[in-house]
């Protein structure tokens, strides 16, 4: 726990990554527990119709905001490991 107490401290890259990952995560978990509960609703109170077309409606959303945040994580773990190369290339 030292370590990254030191590396957090002393690596503001490091410190600006984990401000901008955490809300996107919660972002992420917060779209995805909407979904899971507008679900739950539907299957209670929904008529069959539209309960089966959001069954294969939400998951396609779920799958996609996670297909996009890992190229995403991807390309910002290269970002902050070779900070100078990719900024230029931006």
């Amino acid at each position: 726990m030292s370590r990254f107490e030191t590396a957090y401290g002393g690596q503001p890259q490091l410190r600006a990554a984990l401000h901008l990952v955490t809300p996107i995560g919660g972002m992420s978990l917060t779209i995805q527990t909407t979904q899971t509960v507008l679900r739950c609703w539907l299957a209670w109170h929904g008529p069959i119709e539209r309960c089966q077309r959001c069954l294969v409606v939400l998951p396609i959303i779920g799958d996609s905001i996670y297909g996009a945040l890992m190229p995403w994580t991807f390309w910002l773990r290269r970002r902050l490991q070779h900070p100078k190369a990719s900024r230029n290339t931006l």
